[in-house]
């Protein structure tokens, strides 16, 4: 290099602001000064070039003892970090007196570097006097304390380096210009990429001129794993609005969502098995109440069957209608429950667009008369459409509502039905339903808790009807299954309107078909005569009405009073001594399961052709398909109704 273009460079080093040094970091942990500037000896009370000779060796021997450590770690921890070098200490000057300095410095790169150097680094030295050497110790104070905490902390001021505590530097972003980070511009690697949208959302808070931002999101570390970590920043604007002054924390709180998720996966497991014991006993409480139930609603049945005085059949009719109230009720608190596993379905079948409707009005229409309430039903539309839906389902959405319009409109009221057909396709029909009843109404404050489980509103214009306040409940998830959304309007006093609108699928040629093949398919009752049945079951009770509502068709009927018993009656019986088995579900020894496995895996000549049809109370367990994989041909619930054990039974021995 020319002597005039050292000059030059002197004098443009010289022109810098605080005094100038080059040094060279060696291996044996001495700090060799290359360069010292004019500013930089003056500062000391030296001549530059006998300044640079007391320092050429090593520049620490200038430095106060107590501060040669704090200093040597910065500069290996920056240098480690690859960020800039920032520390402030006391040297002496050449009278002995001792002043205070801050440098800054940074990694000189294009310098012939020594084989022993570590580094070259060119440093700025500037004297910090007592009011900032206060404030820049009370700032390491709180930054020691932030590290301390497992905080990283940064800082940016304008006019201002950008500082960062040592825990700042293991995050990616610490290799990013904090101007980039500042604008959101730095690499979108920096953040997990399902965390990108709430970055945006912090960085937000300020274009909105916000007094602080904060967000919890995966911050990707130097290592490249990542670490969820919550982000708190302060941010000031100048006059013009743009952020001149912006202090940031990031907390590492990885453990802390561990052990937060840890918790939340045992709460879920508990809330699973609290469910699953709930799901047991509603099972078992069911079961334990229709057994009992099917007796009553099957002698009734055989009673009503005979020749009796009005006023005994009479009595008869009300036991019956209390028992399949109290049915109703079981089948709600069970629905509620699937409702709650989100195990409630709906299992399509061909049907009339007008049948549910007919059934529902043929129903209920006995009730409202009584009350001398007029009901004008009205169906608007195509008429005669045949849907593949959940026709029972729909039915009992239709019960709910209509039912609930007859119990709370008072003698003389109206209630108007309308179901229009609106739209009509290729695959679906779509349907308005509405019902609006001159009734008791609903409160205001009562509206909006309708189609909460369990709940009744409680005053005295309702505290005459029972119910359990599941009705509206299993409605409102039924209409949602099928797509649907179900709104109520009621003025308290004047009454209730209730509706909804419904897309029903259409019935497609496949369908239809196998529909008219069922109807078809029907077999007559002739069938059953002298046929013999094993009836595997526990309650006595039970077992007679079944044995003596068959015996009434010509049907032979043998009882095993459990699962076990059963199994060894059909093994030891001759060949083509039976023709079905009618297996409960639930009972003692063996199970109605176990005990068809069992019966399927024997050597008897009948075991894998012999029609099982299983029986069961147990109407919230999957034992549909526990069936199925058992063996079990056909599957009806308790309590029975004789028709449709008939029709399996018929239906199993004509497959036969």
């Amino acid at each position: 290099m020319t002597a005039s273009m050292l000059q030059i460079q002197e004098n443009l080093l010289s022109s810098v602001p605080g005094g100038i040094a080059i040094y060279r970091l060696k291996q044996d942990g001495r700090v060799a000064t290359e360069y010292v500037s004019e500013s930089l000896a003056q500062m000391c009370g030296y001549k530059r070039w006998e300044f640079l000779e007391y320092l050429r060796h090593n520049a620490l021997v200038n430095l106060v003892p107590e501060d040669v450590g704090r200093v040597m770690s910065s500069a290996r921890q920056a240098l480690d970090d690859n960020t800039p070098i920032s520390v402030v200490y006391r040297i002496y000057t050449k009278d002995k007196q001792i002043i205070t300095i801050r440098l800054d410095a940074n990694l000189v790169q294009d310098i012939d570097a020594d084989p022993d150097d570590v580094a070259v680094i060119c440093g700025v030295h500037t004297t910090v006097t007592e009011a900032s050497l206060h404030l820049e110790q009370e700032r390491e104070r709180y930054r020691r304390i932030l590290d301390t905490l497992d905080l990283a902390y940064f800082e940016w001021r304008q006019g201002e380096e950008f500082f960062a505590s040592p825990k700042y530097q293991q995050y990616l972003m610490s290799r990013v210009d904090n101007q980039l980070i500042l604008q959101n511009k730095g690499p979108a690697e920096t953040i997990h990429p399902d965390d990108l949208p709430l970055l945006k959302q912090f960085f937000a808070k300020i274009e909105s001129k916000a007094a602080s931002a904060s967000a919890t999101l995966r911050c990707k570390m130097i290592d490249g794993s990542f670490r969820w970590t919550e982000m708190m920043a302060f941010f000031e604007y100048d006059e013009q609005g743009k952020a001149c002054d912006v202090i940031g924390v990031l907390h590492d709180v990885e453990r802390e969502w561990a052990r937060q998720n840890a918790r939340l996966q045992e709460a879920i497991t508990s809330a699973r098995s609290a469910n699953e014991a709930k799901t047991n006993f509603l099972s078992r409480i069911s079961h334990d109440m229709c057994t009992p139930l099917n007796g009553i609603l099957g002698l009734t049945a055989l009673l009503r069957a005979r020749p009796l005085p009005q006023d005994v059949m009479e009595d008869l009719t009300q036991v019956d209608f209390s028992g399949r109230y109290l049915l109703n009720l079981i089948n709600d608190t069970i629905d509620v429950s699937k409702i709650e596993l989100d195990k409630l379905e709906l299992r399509p079948t061909v049907c009339s667009s007008r049948s549910a409707v007919d059934t529902v009005v043929t129903l209920l229409l006995p009730q409202a008369e009584a009350k001398l309430i007029t009901v004008n039903p009205r169906f608007e539309g195509d008429a005669d459409i045949l849907l593949f839906i959940d026709v029972g389902r729909l039915e009992q959405v239709m019960m709910n509502i209509f039912g609930n319009a007859v119990k709370f409109t008072p003698r003389n009221g109206t209630i108007d039905l309308l179901i229009r057909n609106i739209a009509l396709d290729a695959k679906y029909a779509t349907y308005e339903f509405s019902c609006k009843d001159s009734g008791i109404g609903i409160s205001d404050k009562f509206l909006p808790h309708i189609f909460e489980p369990f709940s009744q509103e409680n005053n005295s214009s309702t505290s005459a009807f029972a119910g359990t306040g599941l009705g509206m409940t299993i409605s409102k998830r039924i209409i949602e299954l099928m797509g649907g959304e179900i709104k109520i309007e009621s003025v308290s006093g004047k009454g209730t309107n209730v509706y909804f609108v419904l897309s029903l699928p259409l019935a497609q040629q496949e369908q239809i078909a196998a529909w008219h093949n069922v109807a078809k398919a029907k077999v007559d009752d002739t069938i059953l005569l002298h046929k013999r049945v094993l009836l595997c079951e526990d309650n006595k009770i039970n077992a007679s009405i079944v044995e003596r509502l068959l015996c009434q068709k010509g049907t032979m009927v043998d009882l095993a009073l459990n699962g076990q018993a059963g199994v060894d009656r059909f093994v030891k019986s001759p060949t083509n001594y039976y023709d079905a088995i009618l297996m409960d579900i639930r009972m003692p020894i063996l199970d109605g399961i176990g005990a068809t496995k069992a019966i399927r895996a024997s050597e008897h000549p009948q075991a894998k052709t012999i029609p099982v049809i299983a029986l069961t109370a147990n109407a919230l367990s999957e034992d549909v398909q526990l069936a199925k994989e058992a063996g079990i041909d056909a599957y009806l619930s308790k309590p029975l109704e004789p028709e449709q054990m008939f029709e399996a039974l018929k239906n199993c021995l004509a497959q036969k």
